[in-house]
Formats: structure tokens, C-alpha cells, sequence
């Protein structure tokens, strides 16, 4: 068994490897797999661990040619006994598809020749870096953004990545002042989410408004490139929209990939563990994760608490997995949504990678709480077949364990869990919850007042029929604001006042979705990604300066609240009836609405509590206006406001949080 373990991650190339790929008279010249004891590949590659040794199939596929076995044996030198030793002579290479047959170049320079020539020319590449598969194209090329939209079906914005930050800041047309988002985006190796400048310089079917994902080179492959080329490079990874992590050559999604690009480079080295992008969003000084993984995972997550064996499998919308063994906590990279069969097969293999990679056999299986997950359907099978103990966990409560593991802190604080979805302990829908307490016990406190929605998982891709399943609730004689017709406007108020299949959630999330139907900001049409219409209404308040609120209403029942939002629906239609006021006020003046309510909610808490401690989890807190002012006004006021750091507050952050089940008290 394994007692302690260093951690494991990848690591951008250190400053000394960098000089010696940029010297042409070094024989590690443009070698983009160039690496030493400080920096270089280890989780990607790697398929156990055995007494803290790293054990992969590169050690018998590239054999250390004799520069490289004299480097391995000096003493004094930096690559002193390194397991993935090798260089332009000995270790992987590089190779292209012309007429679908592989032709392996004779000398890496002559690759990234091509790559650029493909640049130049509005091409769409596929193209294998050290660690992932990526698309990429020139980002101020429409017509190749266009093909790339097309061929990875994605509705999402494309993260840009750029030479350095002067060529960032000429592309924004924004000065970066700051000197700490200058030092993240030069060390993270991520993307961040930034603001940006009026007229930027870059293709406008991106998708960003007023924020848009930036990033310096986070690879090898990468930093030769954007050395070389002139423009912006549009990257994203070479995965179809919502499906799995692409990990070998013979994928047979990769072949589609293949025979759609007009160029696609690759390389033999066969990556061993799924990994993708770090995201994080910037506001002011703060830099929380959306999404952690490459150059994460492999990392030990340090925490203040002894824990059994656990693995805990997560929630089914951006799944990841949990394990602590001997005291050490690692977190998997997010794998996606479940029901995708691609997402489940790497979810498998990933728990199965896990358990034999570390050697380890749980004594405890953690799952979320709803009873038709697949990560919980899964779990109760290997329950069963393993015969250990299994323990389910609030989907809410899971999220701020999260953040008090995260953040490690003790005491008791007042926890926000703000989502869309989350099966809660009453058998209804929960998103909105307020709870006190702490690692060992969570009370839940207040929650959004229970509001009817019909048509299932539709109505999330089609957020009118949660409008329309509230206001036939609350408010019927508005029903004929709604642009649909007649028969599906009588159907669902029937449904609602019969109660026939409908279901009551508490979600904020879907509180989101019914102010961006009422503001027409989303009305009528489906929505293409999770959270989708909460973005599309954050964006356009952005374009308000409006200080101005919504009354809304705490109903109060003895120790337990409920946050009743008919008023601020009531008012949104009264001023859109007057045709008083813009899109955009509405939407800025909801965000200001619910940052008010969480504050009147701390305040209270910490007066009748005597808590001084608030955490803000659920992936309602990635909406940048509201976590800032949030976060702003609580401190101002004198509380300890907490957000999440090394785990997104989204639910690829769940499974750690599920760990709080497996605690030694």
C-alpha cells in the first residue's frame, strides 16, 4: 500500500528547457516533448504508482538514446535519474495525414512549418499536443471559426490564445493594468475569463460579448506556435460538444476529426489519463475556478481532516471523481454529462484507472442522493459486487462541504447553495438552499419557495416552459404575454393547477431562466449548453449601471425561511407593460435583487447565529456580477466571505465534497 505520495501532475516546461528548445545548436531544438526533473508530463502519461514510483509505457516504448543515458547517470545534472528522458533522437515523433496515409516528418521544425503555412492559409487543424487532441485555427479568420463551430457542433464561446500579453492586450484593445491577473496569466498556464476592450481585434463568431477566455501558451506545441504565427490562435479541444475526453489515435471520433480538418498532426506518444483545460474567471483580485484540470490533476488536495478509503463518484452532470486512500485526496479532471455514452465509458475507466493506479481498495463509496443518477445507480452496483459500505449525500450539501474542504475552514459559517438542479431530502428539486454549520453537519435553513414546472428535462432546454409553469402558478391572468400557442398555453396551466406531472423545485437557477424569458432575453428559444440563458442574462446586464433592486419577500416559519421571488416578477412585467425600461436594466436590476437577498440573509443569519463565516458554492456563484458584489458588500458589512479555489463551485467540485461522509471523527 501506498503511505504517502508526491504529487503527480503535469508541469509546464521550467525556464532552463525553454532555453535549450529555443537553441538551435541545442539537440532538443524545437523538440516540443523536451522535459526534465522540474517540468514535463507525469499524469498524462503515467499508469500506476508503486512506492511512490511513476510506472509507464514510455519507459519501453522510447528507449534513452546515449546523450540522453549520460544526462540520466551525471549527477550534476537536471535530468539526473528522470524517468521520461529523451530527446529529438530517441523519443516521440511526429507525424501528419495526406490522403489518409500517416507520413512521419524527418525533423520537428518541419511540422510547425506547416502548421503555420495551414494557419496562414484560414485552415482548420487538428493537432495532438503533448497531453490532449486540440482544434485550432487563426481567431481572426470567421470562416475558419465557422468550420471549426461546425465540425465540433459546439454553441459555446472559443478561448483565444495569444503570443504574450502585449500581443493580448493589442487584440482586446484593453489595457491590462493589473499586475496580478499579468502574473496569473503568465504562471496559471490557464484560461482565464477576462474583460475586454470596445472593437477587438478578433473574429466575431467567438462567441464572447463582453468577456471573453484568453490564454498564453500552457504547452509546448503551443508556445513554438504562437512564437512562429503572427495572429491569435483559436483553440478548443477536439471532442464533439458534450461528449468525452479523445485520449489514443485509434478513436474512432478522432478519425472523424481526421477526415474533416484540412490538416491534422499527431504524434505517437499515447496519452494515458484524460485531462483538459484549466478555466478559471477573473473579477478584481479574484481568480475562481470554472473548471480545473491540466497541470491540477495529480495534485494532492490538502485538507485538515483524516479520512477512511473513500471513493466518491460525483453527481451526473459534470462528473468527476474523488478518492482518498492513507490520508491522500486526488480529484479527477471533470468528464462531463453521464448520459453520455462516451462521458460513462470514461467515467468507468477513470474509477477503474484510479483504484489500480493507487493500489488502493475503498472501504467506502460515496453517491449523490438522487436514486436515478447514473453515478448512483453505479455506485449501488459496486456496493453490492465489492461489498463495502455505501453512503449517499445531498447534492447541496455536497457543494459547500466542497468549499469548507476547499478552503479548509473550521467553524461553523452560513452556506449559499445556488444551482439548477439537485435532488433534495424532501423528494423535490432543490437549488436555492441557505444552510449553517459545518463539515460534520449541515442544517438547511431557507430555501427559494417550491415552484411548479412541467415537461421534465425539457423545460431546462426550453426555459419558457418554466416561465409559463410559474406564472400559471402565481400570476394566470398574465399567461397570454408568452409568445406560444394557445394549446401549449392551456396545457400547462392545466397541468400546473391539476398538479399532473409536474415537479416543485426551490432551483435559483431556474429563477434565472424565468427573469431571462420575462426580460425576452431568451424567450422562445432553446437553450444549447447548461446555464445558458443565466450567461446570456448576466452578459446583457453588464450594459446597465442601474444601483436600483426588486422587493422580494422572506416568508418566515419559525427556524426554517423560505425567499419568496413573485414580487420581482410582478414588478419586471409591470415595467414592461409602462415599456419603461431596457433589457438590460431588468437584468441588471435582478442580479442587484439577489445579491440583496443573500446579503439580507447573511446579516440576519449573523445576528441570530453568531456566525461570522459565509461560503458561496453552486455554479450559480460562476456569474462574475453577482459573486463580486457579493463578496464586496459582505466583507464591507465585516463577515469572512468564502468562494472556491481549488475546485470549481460547480458540480465537478461535488465528489470532493461527498468526502465529508467519509471523515474519521
Amino acid at each position: 500500500m501506498i503511505k504517502t505520495i508526491k504529487n503527480f501532475n503535469d508541469i509546464f516546461i521550467c525556464e532552463n528547457c525553454l532555453r535549450e528548445l529555443e537553441d538551435i545548436n541545442n539537440r532538443r531544438y524545437f523538440y516540443p516533448f523536451i522535459s526534465c526533473n522540474n517540468c514535463g508530463l507525469r499524469y498524462s502519461i503515467i499508469n500506476s504508482i508503486d512506492n511512490n514510483k511513476l510506472n509507464s509505457i514510455f519507459f519501453d516504448k522510447y528507449k534513452p538514446c546515449e546523450d540522453c543515458k549520460k544526462e540520466k547517470e551525471d549527477p550534476n545534472n537536471r535530468r539526473y535519474n528522470y524517468e521520461f528522458i529523451s530527446c529529438s533522437a530517441c523519443g516521440p515523433k511526429i507525424f501528419y495525414y495526406i490522403n489518409n496515409k500517416k507520413e512521419y516528418f524527418k525533423n520537428y521544425d518541419e511540422a510547425f512549418e506547416k502548421i503555420i503555412n495551414s494557419l496562414s492559409n484560414g485552415e482548420l487543424i487538428l493537432l495532438k499536443i503533448t497531453n490532449m487532441f486540440l482544434l485550432i485555427a487563426d481567431a481572426t479568420n470567421e470562416n475558419a471559426i465557422t468550420k471549426l463551430r461546425n465540425l465540433k457542433k459546439t454553441f459555446k464561446p472559443i478561448p483565444v490564445l495569444f503570443k504574450d500579453i502585449q500581443q493580448l492586450e493589442d487584440y482586446i484593445n484593453k489595457k491590462i493594468n493589473q499586475k496580478s491577473m499579468i502574473e496569473y496569466l503568465i504562471n496559471s498556464k490557464s484560461i482565464v475569463v477576462i474583460e475586454v476592450g470596445d472593437n477587438v481585434k478578433l473574429a466575431k463568431n467567438l462567441g464572447y460579448k463582453k468577456y471573453l477566455g484568453v490564454s498564453l501558451p500552457f504547452d509546448t506545441f503551443l508556445y513554438i506556435i504562437s512564437n512562429l504565427y503572427n495572429s491569435p490562435i483559436a483553440f478548443t479541444s477536439a471532442n464533439l460538444s458534450g461528449e468525452s475526453i479523445i485520449l489514443n489515435n485509434q478513436d474512432e471520433t478522432l478519425k472523424y476529426f481526421i477526415n474533416n480538418v484540412n490538416l491534422a498532426i499527431l504524434h505517437d506518444l499515447e496519452i494515458q489519463n484524460e485531462s483538459d483545460f484549466n478555466i478559471y474567471f477573473n473579477i478584481d483580485d479574484l481568480y475562481i475556478p470554472v473548471r480545473k484540470s491540466i497541470y491540477n490533476i495529480g495534485k494532492k488536495i490538502e485538507t485538515n481532516y483524516r479520512f477512511i478509503n473513500a471513493l466518491c463518484v460525483g453527481p451526473e452532470l459534470e462528473n468527476s471523481i474523488c478518492v482518498s486512500f492513507n490520508n491522500n485526496v486526488f480529484i479527477s479532471s471533470r468528464m462531463g454529462f453521464l448520459r453520455n455514452d462516451s462521458v460513462y465509458q470514461s467515467f468507468e475507466k477513470t474509477i477503474d484507472k484510479f483504484l489500480k493506479m493507487f493500489n488502493f481498495k475503498p472501504d467506502l463509496i460515496v453517491a449523490d442522493l438522487h436514486p436515478y443518477y447514473l453515478s448512483t445507480i453505479f455506485a449501488q452496483e459496486f456496493s453490492k459486487n465489492n461489498g463495502i459500505e455505501l453512503k449517499y449525500i445531498q447534492h447541496h450539501k455536497a457543494h459547500i462541504y466542497s468549499l469548507i474542504l476547499d478552503k479548509q475552514i473550521s467553524g461553523d459559517l452560513i452556506g449559499f447553495s445556488f444551482d439548477g438542479t439537485g435532488y433534495g431530502e424532501d423528494g423535490k428539486i432543490w437549488g436555492g438552499e441557505v444552510f449553517i454549520g459545518n463539515i460534520y453537519d449541515l442544517k438547511r435553513i431557507g430555501h427559494i419557495k417550491y415552484f411548479p414546472i412541467v415537461a421534465g428535462d425539457s423545460a431546462i432546454e426550453n426555459p419558457i416552459y418554466i416561465a409559463v409553469s410559474y406564472i400559471s402558478k402565481f400570476l394566470p391572468d398574465k399567461l397570454n404575454i408568452f409568445n406560444i400557442s394557445d394549446f401549449q398555453r392551456e396545457l400547462i396551466y392545466k397541468m400546473v393547477q391539476n398538479n399532473y406531472n409536474v415537479y416543485y423545485t426551490s432551483s435559483i437557477g431556474r429563477v434565472f431562466d424565468i427573469a431571462a424569458v420575462l426580460a425576452k432575453i431568451k424567450e422562445g428559444e432553446k437553450i444549447n449548453f447548461s446555464g445558458q440563458a443565466a450567461i446570456e442574462l448576466e452578459n446583457i446586464a453588464y450594459y446597465s449601471n442601474s444601483t436600483e433592486a426588486y422587493p422580494f419577500e422572506i416568508l418566515n416559519f419559525g427556524n426554517h425561511f423560505e425567499i419568496d421571488p413573485l414580487p420581482i416578477f410582478v414588478e419586471i412585467l409591470k415595467e414592461k407593460e409602462k415599456k419603461s425600461i431596457t433589457y438590460s436594466d431588468i437584468a441588471r436590476k435582478f442580479h442587484n435583487t439577489i445579491i440583496d437577498i443573500v446579503v439580507s440573509i447573511s446579516l440576519k443569519l449573523k445576528k441570530e447565529y453568531n456566525i461570522n463565516q459565509v461560503g458561496l458554492s453552486g455554479g450559480v456563484f460562476q456569474n462574475k456580477l453577482l459573486t463580486l458584489n457579493i463578496y464586496n458588500k459582505l466583507e464591507s458589512k465585516g463577515l469572512k466571505v468564502f468562494i472556491h479555489e481549488k475546485v470549481p463551485p460547480n458540480d465537478s467540485g461535488i465528489s470532493l465534497g461527498q468526502l465529508a461522509s467519509a471523515i474519521i471523527k
